[in-house]
């Protein structure tokens, strides 16, 4: 709780200096600050991580890892068990925050200079590293802010706007844990390609449940948004498998990848 008393105060603070920096930008509707969106399934802050080396089917099932809605609600991936294979959907898990949390956290954005842009993070020579994409939805704008190998080679390229970056990060890793599973109501779903078996971790197959089948995945090639009724049937299905189980497609064993959608999210890039 000293923690979370910490934060508010700060955030707190960020909202009565970002209030006075700001002019008639500093109230919105309902006297929220910066016209923020204010619905349960509208994105206020959002933070991706993804790219870099890692094989295509952990590429294909990147979730969001924070999502902050407009009525606080904050879902991000929950713990899972350090074993391999993990599971085949990511476990999300959420929080509520308050009003004046979410205000403070747009405000603090403002602060740091992050409701402005473009911005430059500078291009870090490492090839391999992930990237950061930090979503921030005020005043009617979404600003979206990209920073390639965020962490590495910092204060020689991009200082000032990676090190903004990184504060506003850190605030959001000071909101609390998620106290309840979270489910998406769709699920997006790509063949990575075939199957690969692994002689020292042979794994039991598991039949498509559903008439609409996935297809591969690659350039302009839509991916499968399985939603309603279908979204019952998949999960259980799911129960069943891991993130290395063979799903028998057209009696073919095929490398599936599996992503929740969460409000904001891309889940089936072109």
């Amino acid at each position: 709780m000293r923690r979370r008393r910490h934060l508010v105060a700060v955030i707190g603070l960020a909202v009565v200096s970002g209030a006075g920096a700001c002019g008639e930008d500093s109230t919105g509707v309902g006297g929220a600050p910066f016209n923020r969106p204010t619905g349960a399934s509208e994105v206020v802050v959002q933070v991706l991580v993804d790219g870099g080396f890692v094989p295509p089917e952990v590429a294909l099932a990147t979730v969001p890892a924070t999502t902050v809605l407009g009525d606080g609600t904050v879902i991000t991936l929950a713990p899972t068990l350090a074993i391999y294979p993990g599971p085949a959907l990511a476990p999300l898990q959420a929080a509520n925050v308050d009003a004046a949390t979410v205000d403070g956290l747009v405000a603090r954005a403002a602060k740091l200079g992050l409701l402005a842009g473009p911005l430059d993070f500078g291009h870090p020579p490492v090839a391999d590293a992930p990237k950061t994409t930090v979503t921030i939805v005020a005043g009617g704008q979404a600003h979206r802010h990209v920073a390639a190998a965020l962490g590495i080679s910092d204060e020689a390229t991009g200082g000032a706007n990676r090190r903004a970056l990184k504060d506003f990060l850190a605030d959001l890793e000071q909101l609390p844990p998620g106290n309840r599973a979270w489910e998406s109501n769709a699920i997006a779903v790509r063949v990575v390609g075939p199957y690969q078996a692994d002689p020292q971790l042979p794994q039991s197959p598991v039949a498509w449940p559903l008439d609409r089948v996935p297809v591969e995945a690659g350039p302009g090639i839509p991916c499968l948004v399985v939603e309603g009724d279908d979204v019952r049937v998949l999960r259980s299905a799911l129960a069943r498998a891991n993130a290395r189980t063979p799903w028998l497609i057209g009696g073919v064993a095929r490398s599936v990848a599996f992503v929740p959608v969460v409000p904001g999210s891309q889940p089936c890039p072109a």
